[in-house]
């Protein structure tokens, strides 16, 4: 009787392993799917925003010839005999996005002499102290929206940054996404170690 009990327990515990074992397969088989469905999404909605990404930018690299900016108004290139990361900005674009900006140039201390801000502002008192405060550490020289052509987006004019050579031409232009800011780290990163690495 005590072998029969035995037995019947053993089996029982058999029945009850196969069965938690059947069951923890499930749950992990039904894991696995969620993540495969979960990573496929990101995957998704990777490609739309590298597509936008990439459309955004044909589109503004077609406007970069007709950014109207002479000589005259960049001063600094008469200052120094190398190149320079500049940042142009109006203001049409979110004020978070343009902080931003800023923080990832900061970011660039070591190299200040060779970076330089140019806002694009008609003047006024109120102006004058938000760029002062906006902008303090930073050079910077403000221009009257009449004085320069910059892209624009659905009329509005985009920030964006450049490298000014010593002749003072404007290449190498990369405008920020909002829904991609790691870009910008990685233009910045590129324009570090080309340009500002070996500057003077």
């Amino acid at each position: 009787m005590n072998k029969l009990t035995n037995v019947n327990l053993l089996l029982y515990i058999g029945i009850f392993v196969l069965l938690s074992g059947n069951t923890y397969f499930i749950i992990e088989n039904i894991n696995l799917r969620s993540n495969i469905l979960e990573l496929n999404t990101v995957y998704q909605k990777m490609k739309i925003r590298n597509k936008n990404f990439f459309v955004r930018s044909l589109e503004f690299a077609s406007l970069t010839n007709n950014i109207i900016l002479t000589n005259d108004q960049l001063p600094i290139i008469n200052e120094f005999e190398s190149y320079f990361l500049v940042y142009f900005y109006s203001g049409n674009e979110c004020q978070k996005c343009i902080i931003d900006d800023l923080g990832r140039i900061r970011k660039l201390s070591h190299f200040t002499k060779n970076l330089h801000i140019y806002p694009v502002f008609d003047s006024s008192r109120e102006i004058e102290i938000r760029l002062k405060t906006e902008l303090d550490g930073l050079h910077y020289s403000r221009l009257n929206r009449n004085e320069v052509v910059l892209p624009s987006l659905d009329g509005k004019a985009v920030r964006f940054f450049a490298v000014l050579t010593q002749k003072g031409e404007l290449i190498n232009h990369f405008f920020p996404d909002l829904v991609m800011p790691e870009k910008t780290d990685i233009y910045l990163k590129f324009v570090k170690e080309k340009y500002l690495n070996h500057a003077n």
